[in-house]
Order: C-alpha cells, then sequence, then structure tokens
C-alpha cells in the first residue's frame, strides 16, 4: 500500500524581526533568608580523657652507661691474623709453549 504526498503546499511561517531589549534587566533585590532550622540538634562537642590508673607513678630513675676501659676502641688495637699457609706447594714445572699459535684471518 503506498500512500501519495499531500498535493497543496503547506505555507511557511512569517518571519518576525524581534530586536533585544534596549534596557538591561534589573538583577533582583538582594534577599537576606536564614535557611530553615535543622530537623534534629546538632551534636554537642564533648571531651573525654581517658581513666588515670589506680596506681601512682613509677619514679623516674637513670643509668649510667658504662664507661670503656680505654679509649681506644678494641677492634682498632688488634693485628689482622696471618694468612693460612697454602696446602700444595705453588711451584709449576709444566714450560708454557713456545711455539707460535696461528691467528685468525684480519678481516679486509
Amino acid at each position: 500500500m503506498r500512500i501519495a504526498p499531500p498535493l497543496a503546499a503547506v505555507p511557511s511561517p512569517v518571519l518576525a524581526r524581534t530586536d533585544p531589549p534596549l534596557v538591561a534587566a534589573l538583577p533582583p533585590e538582594a534577599s537576606c533568608v536564614d535557611p530553615p532550622p535543622p530537623l534534629v540538634p546538632l551534636p554537642t562537642l564533648t571531651v573525654a580523657a581517658p581513666p588515670r590508673p589506680a596506681v601512682p607513678d613509677p619514679e623516674p630513675s637513670s643509668t649510667a652507661p658504662e664507661l670503656p676501659v680505654c679509649d681506644v676502641p678494641e677492634l682498632k688495637t688488634r693485628r689482622p691474623l696471618d694468612p693460612a699457609p697454602p696446602a700444595f706447594p705453588l711451584a709449576t714445572r709444566t714450560a708454557p709453549p713456545l711455539a707460535a699459535l696461528p691467528s685468525p684471518p684480519v678481516a679486509a
């Protein structure tokens, strides 16, 4: 089923030219309206310190550190230990090869 388009032309709306107002709109007057009161009362500030212990405070005590025996630290007065002798003698009995070994070719 095909519907044919209407044959009568629909008129376009008339163009209307309106100029902006010459006088600027005045801002609204300042209003001083307080917000409504809260529905529930605000909490009050409560500062509660923890209870003090039932025992008296300990008496302050101080102990001086033990004084060193000498002014020089012990680690600096010792000499290092001598190294242990090797387990086997270090004598080499094999002579190194004296023949020249071939070198790889030089890339040019």
